[in-house]
């Protein structure tokens, strides 16, 4: 059974819709020949685990159990706790008198049965802001609720916040869609999240990433069919031995030449990263096309590319520049005027395996069908305009803006907590990444680094996974080393070479 924090998992973890992985359930039942409370009895054990090694220092825990499966999970996880000797209370609806006992039924009442002869300690949700505990355990609502909490339900979460202690989710945070991330109404904020069976499309990206805190997953010997999944959730250790082998007898023109266009007034700096990230991946040649006054302060910073002054986009100049490129990426600091729009409209006449990012997103969203680039990679504003739609309505469900995404481009990069790579495959998620990243110049050099990868040959899909997943990368190891406040997007920039895999032949 894999238990693993999904930052750290060996293989890619799958993501699952709860139907999918009811369904999954029912099937290891009818394959095994087993009844599906052995799932229940799993689900504890592995919690049990789990919350030992993330909070060893806790005593006294509260367990606040609902009336369904995610409840009997909760009593199976109390009964581990007492009978290791740890001070109990159970929360359950009411406590008035036994009825409440009755309504619970089906494999959650076989898990109540076995904490009830060990005589725990009962209190109603209500008085849960009494008990003074170390350790919250959620089993209050499970991942197939969809409907908004009923009012004591809603009062039972706000009084699991207002503990101020760390709280331990068992499957989601009660309260949290498990398709998209968001708050039905309200939902419990966790310190650490186990996921049963297979992730949840709501845990891994946007706001579902807060409220889970630490997601790990264990997937209790079920297994789940690859057509059944909404996507993975990549890991560095299955991916990062994806690059292309180097022979010994290379040369420059074996890894591609990129073409880059960007860096209209003012923002020269957007392609200078742009510029860096794609030579620190490895491309052969860059040629970097921009404004005039952007060409000596690009040389001086790096000698290594080739820059020519862009103010004429219809130049026959530029001719040969676009026959040669096996790839363009077309965008950072490319501004919204009328030099923008004559280089993206050249860019959709040339034909190329071609990157879109930033401003030439916009440009695509006011020239519907004009381009079907290679790969395209929107930040929420961007996937909003591509979508016609808001910001809102781009982070109210990832997954699904993700999925109308991919039909504009072989490959999609949606950027954000919890980046979603999609195309003519299942969708990625990736796990890395970290906030000190929310600053200027960072999609500029993810757009580099795949820029890079394309023109390298790389496949369209693999090269967009790989590059989110090296930018994220070193997202991290720059934080590691010198703290997530304050991180600049150049700082990634010697991780991105550091953390390739090099071989040769």
């Amino acid at each position: 059974m894999l238990l693993a924090d999904v930052r750290d998992a060996l293989s890619d973890c799958p993501i699952a819709s709860p139907e999918r992985i009811r369904q999954a359930e029912l099937d290891w039942s009818a394959a095994a020949g087993e009844p599906v409370y052995r799932l229940m009895e799993r689900a504890g054990s592995a919690a049990w685990t789990l919350i030992r090694r993330r909070f060893p220092g806790a005593e006294r825990w509260l367990v606040v159990a609902g009336p369904g499966n995610n409840g009997g999970d909760a009593f199976e996880v109390a009964r581990h706790a007492i009978c290791a000797g740890k001070d109990v209370v159970v929360a359950v609806r009411r406590t008035d008198d036994d009825s409440w006992m009755h309504k619970v039924s089906g494999d959650a009442a076989i898990a109540l049965a076995k904490l009830r002869s060990l005589r725990p300690t009962f209190v109603p949700w209500k008085a849960i802001d009494s008990v003074s505990v170390d350790l919250v355990v959620d089993g209050l609502l499970g991942s197939g609720a969809v409907a908004p909490p009923r009012p004591e339900a809603l009062q039972a979460i706000a009084a699991i916040n207002a503990t101020g202690v760390p709280v331990f989710s068992l499957d989601i945070p009660s309260g949290l869609d498990a398709c998209t991330g968001q708050p039905i109404g309200d939902a419990v904020r966790a310190r650490a999240t186990l996921s049963f069976v297979a992730l949840k499309p709501g845990q891994v990206t946007g706001d579902g990433l807060e409220y889970c805190g630490q997601l790990a997953f264990a997937d209790l010997g079920v297994g789940i069919e690859a057509a059944s999944l909404v996507g993975r959730l990549a890991s560095w250790s299955e991916h990062r031995v994806k690059r292309p082998v180097r022979r010994r007898n290379s040369h420059k023109g074996m890894f591609g030449h990129l073409l880059l266009i960007g860096g209209n007034r003012g923002m020269g700096g957007a392609v200078m990263l742009a510029a860096e990230s794609a030579l620190r991946t490895g491309v052969g040649r860059l040629t970097v096309i921009t404004r005039p006054e952007h060409v000596q302060p690009l040389l001086a910073r790096l000698p290594e590319a080739m820059v020519l002054a862009g103010d004429d986009p219809s130049s026959s100049v530029f001719e040969d520049k676009f026959g040669q490129a096996q790839a363009i990426l077309i965008g950072p600091g490319l501004g919204r005027d009328a030099w923008s729009d004559a280089w993206c409209e050249r860019v959709a006449a040339a034909g190329r395996p071609t990157v879109v990012d930033a401003d030439a997103c916009h440009w695509m969203s006011r020239h519907p069908g004009a381009l079907h680039p290679t790969a395209i990679t929107p930040h929420p504003g961007e996937a909003a305009m591509l979508l016609n739609t808001e910001v809102a309505a781009i982070q109210a469900d990832r997954w699904a803006a993700l999925h109308q995404l991919t039909g504009l481009a072989d490959a999609v990069v949606l950027k954000g907590a919890g980046s979603l790579v999609g195309g003519a495959f299942v969708p990625w998620c990736c796990p890395y990444g970290n906030p000190g990243m929310a600053s200027a110049g960072m999609g500029d050099v993810l757009a580099g680094v795949l820029g890079s990868l394309i023109a390298q040959g790389m496949e369209a899909g693999q090269a967009a996974v790989y590059a989110t997943l090296l930018h994220a990368k070193a997202g991290d190891e720059a934080a590691r080393h010198d703290g997530m406040i304050g991180t600049l997007a150049s700082d990634l920039l010697p991780w991105l070479r550091q953390l390739q895999q090099v071989a040769t032949s």
